[in-house]
């Protein structure tokens, strides 16, 4: 089983991201998963997040995932699990689940996953701000909210503008929770292998 690490959701993320294809489905394109389907959920953003966190986490011999966020939560909803548990944080580190926060609707709008803290800007800055690396889902090149696509990001964050950084690392690992079985296929569906 494995341990929370910040590093294996990185390289997650690195692989999923650079897998998806950002094009709307047809025949002739294939997808990595409901995240990369338009139609599958508003928050395609926390989906990529999670998706890339439980699988980042699974353990083939067990079936279940470390991961410690529940399935299913929307950015405003991790944003509430996050409160809850003590792991939100005015500054970043790598590995973290950023947060943006939208002032007009006051809410949080949009999530992702902070690959590294590019600069910092805090000390005597009236308005202290983050640069960061990220991979994100449901973006645009421009880093737009609701884009479509699997993104790389440098995006600029401040805990001023209530942006905050999910510190999920510092969590307890949830071991119970089972994976979903892939469907059996193959040399497997014939016994072969387990």
């Amino acid at each position: 089983m494995f341990h929370l690490s910040p590093q294996l959701l990185i390289a997650t993320t690195r692989a999923l991201a650079g897998m998806c294809i950002t094009g709307e489905p047809d025949e002739d394109t294939v997808t990595t998963g409901e995240f990369q389907n338009r139609e599958a959920s508003p928050n395609r953003d926390a989906r990529f997040v999670q998706e890339c966190g439980f699988w980042s986490h699974y353990d083939h011999r067990t079936r279940t995932s470390s991961w410690p966020i529940p399935h299913g939560l929307t950015t405003e909803g991790l944003a509430m699990f996050g409160m809850q548990h003590g792991v939100l944080h005015d500054t970043p580190l790598s590995g973290d689940i950023f947060l943006q926060y939208s002032p007009a609707s006051k809410s949080f709008i949009h999530s992702g996953v902070i690959v590294e803290v590019l600069a910092s800007f805090r000390e005597g800055a009236e308005d202290p701000y983050f640069d960061v690396y990220t991979i994100e889902g449901d973006t645009d090149e421009m880093g737009r909210v609701r884009g479509g696509k699997t993104m790389r990001v440098r995006r600029r964050l401040s805990a001023m503008m209530g942006d905050c950084f999910f510190r999920w690392a510092d969590m307890t690992p949830n071991f119970t929770r089972p994976a979903p079985r892939p469907a059996l296929s193959g040399a497997r569906a014939h016994g072969i292998v387990s």
